[in-house]
């Protein structure tokens, strides 16, 4: 696996091509939310990643830049990313779909909980595609376990 760090910097880096992305969010504290038809759970103090794809119109940079600005509640994210802080964007520019892929991935690292059953994986057979941690993760941490070629690219917020 090859990992390239990008610099603080804005969205316009992203580019507008499809591919797959991990959202590394900050929660502070403790906090009860009602995810849309999901229902109701207890999300822990600690580190999230959400993963999903961007495969239409505006790719990566139009998808990434939406969880990036306020938005109204619509998909599961939304819910928890008004509540946490978005620190870092892993992301891969690929046609194929890869986020169940690394949603397992993340899923079969240490320490890895499921917050929430079939919250991000309403379009799948995944049992979710949001991790809960207590540490901090480097996107060096997925690509150690995915097989086969694949540049994971990262991008640090400010928020």
């Amino acid at each position: 696996m090859d990992l390239e760090e990008l610099p603080r910097s804005d969205h316009d880096v992203i580019p507008r091509q499809p591919g797959t992305y991990v959202l590394l969010l900050h929660l502070l504290s403790p906090t009860e939310i009602r995810v849309g038809k999901l229902g109701t759970s207890r999300f822990p103090t600690g580190w999230y990643t959400y993963v999903g794809s961007a495969l239409g119109p505006g790719g990566l940079a139009a998808r990434l830049a939406r969880h990036q600005r306020r938005r109204r509640l619509h998909w599961h994210i939304d819910y928890l990313l008004a509540l946490s802080g978005l620190v870092e964007i892993w992301w891969t520019v690929s046609p194929k779909r890869w986020e169940c892929v690394w949603a397992q991935a993340l899923k079969g690292l240490p320490g890895a909980a499921i917050p929430m059953l079939g919250f991000g994986a309403s379009d799948c057979r995944c049992s979710t595609h949001l991790l809960h941690f207590d540490h901090h993760l480097s996107p060096s941490a997925l690509a150690a376990q995915l097989e086969g070629p694949c540049t994971i690219h990262r991008t640090l917020l400010s928020g």
